[in-house]
């Protein structure tokens, strides 16, 4: 679901301020539907919630699905991501109903997030239709639905748990008071238009970003912008957004720990070594100290900053400095490699400064944009350039969800963590990688998409990590050879390479060679974006998927699954693809091979025919990484293993249990 954006309704509402100063209609024709069919609304989910604490379960049910069926009424009249947020949270509503029914909810707490989403959804629905009334110059109609826009972001602040205080309720009041003058065909002198926007622009700020971080179970920004007035002076704009966004960017220096391998080790068991040289005996690893800097955002007042995960992820030590100066220690409330984002938290005496949001999605190449971080030590060095590229993917994983926009900002290390914001001073994404040879900036930086960003933030701040949606397919991009080979019309789409027996997928009929081209309603420009999507959907979620099967469309409904039940499923498929079964190392066996805690896995039974039996392996022998990506845990092996195709060659980096030693095998996959 896409959010509710404060500075587009912003900009709507100063656009309606202005222009009704000199336009007057008289075409006044009121409805009753804010304080009929909303009100209505609301009083069906608190019923709903009040019949739920009762248990009288049929009724809240029953409740609820009224709530649905008014959902779904707005949601078969609006269009694009409005048409999407409204379908989905129909099919939630529609799902909680049956979960209330069959008492399987354990918590009015999850009425609440469901009836919040309802709101925002429908917010975010009227502030479209009120746009688009203007456009049309039918000002009581406008009128209309940016009150009804106010009332369900109002209601939707107030079921996600937060109330609305000072300039947030005088936010919502100014929105529904514009709204009835529009209705009538009112006009404003300068003075009120003025202090309109004022009030508006500091309430609803803040009341949008309080509720999108504490709304952690949908997908949405924290705020979607696009600000009023016209052309961005770029005279003043790189000025005005450095001046705004700097106090809430932050210098991180971290203190690594690691363990390196003991470079003498080869010659500790050569007697003549030991013996002219007077070497005693030595570890196989010995421990090295590491400081490093990197950059971070504020996003909150509460002092939640976001970062990358190689900045902060393999820290033992984090300080945070403020752009005023003042140091703070922090800790870590959750990393997310596969997405190299991670969040600390300090515990600052005072309410701190923090950054807005921007949806990704709208950021159109060439657009102009401003990284602000600690390059080589050097903070608060703002640098400017635009938007290369989007949809950058595989630049450091192939396998990672990789998303990436492409900037030629100078980013150097440093930088990474960092914000780049938009010229109204909001984040479009967080500062990752560059490509270069000589070690510093050539001109093509990647930063991590702020929806993408948002969602993990979200996700780590309430849980410490990220759980993703798990679909059971191999998937890979289209060439024009198996475009024409698979009747796809051009090559955009994922094709499924291969099914998981067992998984979500089989289970709703997905075969091999099949391309998906939808997903919940959007494009699937190729497998990234499905990787992605599928990840990002909440486990046990009915998701809609249109596929080209032989040409033909077809529609499919699959029950997104969970990589804990992956790893049970895959468990199995491994005897297949590698012919092995495998645990995680025992502390003994870490303290033996002197391995870092989660590293790898051991085999424990071998098919006598299978690949890895046929490559050398032997029960007791463990894999440490494939195809250089690194295995963490049996989570990592499922992951990595799964995303291989059938007979496809990988180099395996193994340990011998008998002498500890590593080395590269060569596999092919079963």
């Amino acid at each position: 679901m896409r959010q509710i954006t404060s500075k587009r309704l912003i900009a709507f509402i100063i656009v309606v301020l202005v222009t009704t100063f000199w336009v007057v209609s008289s075409q006044a024709q009121p409805q009753a539907k804010v304080s009929g069919e909303q009100d209505k609304l609301s009083q069906q989910f608190h019923k709903a919630r009040e019949n739920f604490l009762k248990k009288d379960f049929k009724d809240a049910a029953a409740e609820i699905r009224k709530g649905e069926a008014f959902v779904k009424q707005e949601a078969e009249q609006a269009t694009g991501e409005a048409k999407q947020a409204l379908s989905a949270s129909a099919q939630e509503l529609d799902k909680l109903a049956d979960e209330v029914q069959k008492r399987t909810v354990s918590s009015v707490k999850e009425l609440e997030r469901a009836f919040a989403r309802a709101h925002y959804a429908l917010a975010r629905h009227y502030r479209l239709k009120a746009s688009e009334s203007w456009a049309k110059k039918a000002i009581s109609e406008a009128g209309q639905d940016l009150k009804a826009a106010a009332v369900h972001l109002e209601n939707g602040l107030a079921w996600a748990g937060h109330r609305l205080e000072g300039e947030g309720v005088a936010a919502v009041k100014e929105a529904k008071q514009m709204g009835e003058k529009m209705e009538k065909g009112a006009g404003w002198v300068a003075s009120e238009v003025s202090k309109g926007i004022n009030t508006i622009r500091k309430g609803i700020d803040e009341a949008s970003h309080k509720l999108s971080l504490s709304m952690s179970s949908t997908h949405s920004p924290v705020q979607i912008s696009k600000s009023a007035g016209g052309p961005v002076d770029l005279s003043t704009a790189i000025k005005q957004v450095a001046k705004q966004s700097i106090p809430a960017v932050v210098a991180i220096e971290v203190t690594e720990s690691r363990e390196v391998e003991n470079p003498l080790l080869p010659f500790s068991s050569d007697p003549n070594f030991r013996r002219f040289f007077g070497i005693p005996k030595m570890p196989r690893k010995f421990k090295q100290e590491l400081k490093g800097l990197g950059s971070g955002m504020i996003i909150d007042a509460q002092g939640h900053i976001l970062t990358n995960n190689h900045v902060a992820g393999g820290a033992t030590k984090i300080d945070v400095v403020l752009s005023s100066g003042e140091r703070y220690p922090a800790i870590v409330v959750g990393t997310d490699p596969k997405t190299d984002l991670a969040v600390v938290k300090i515990s600052a005496k005072e309410s701190l400064p923090y950054l807005t949001f921007a949806d990704s999605d709208e950021v159109e190449v060439g657009e102009w944009v401003l990284a602000i971080g600690a390059p080589r030590a050097l903070e608060k060095t703002v640098t400017q350039g635009i938007i290369s590229a989007k949809h950058r993917a595989g630049i450091t994983d192939p396998n990672s969800y990789q998303d990436f926009l492409q900037t030629d900002a100078a980013i150097n290390p440093g930088n990474s963590g960092g914000p780049l914001l938009n010229l109204y001073g909001e984040v479009i994404g967080v500062n990752a990688a560059i490509a270069t040879e000589s070690g510093g900036f050539e001109g093509i930086g990647f930063t991590i998409p702020s929806n993408m960003a948002v969602y993990i933030a979200r996700t780590l701040i309430a849980h410490g990590k990220v759980e993703r949606g798990w679909l059971g397919v191999t998937i890979g991009n289209l060439t024009p050879e198996l475009a024409k080979r698979v009747h796809a019309d051009g090559n955009k789409g994922a094709l499924i390479v291969d099914v998981v027996k067992g998984g979500p997928a089989e289970k709703a009929g997905m075969k091999k060679d099949d391309v998906v081209i939808a997903y919940q309603g959007k494009e699937v420009a190729d497998s990234s974006v499905l990787r992605n999507n599928v990840a990002e959907t909440p486990m046990g979620q009915e998701a809609k998927l249109i596929i080209l099967r032989g040409g033909k469309k077809q529609e499919l409904t699959v029950k997104i699954g969970s990589l804990e039940e992956a790893t049970k499923i895959l468990a199995a498929s491994m005897k297949e693809r590698l012919g092995a079964e495998v645990r995680i190392p025992t502390p003994r066996e870490v303290e033996k091979y002197g391995l870092n805690a989660n590293q790898g896995v051991v085999i424990t039974w071998l098919d006598s025919k299978g690949p890895l039996k046929e490559a050398g392996f032997e029960v007791g022998d463990m894999i440490l990484a494939i195809d250089n990506q690194p295995v963490e845990g049996m989570d990592s092996f499922v992951n990595i293993v799964s995303s291989l195709k059938p007979k496809e060659k990988i180099s395996v980096l193994a340990l011998d249990h008998r002498t500890g030693n590593t080395g590269a095998v060569s596999v092919t996959i079963g």
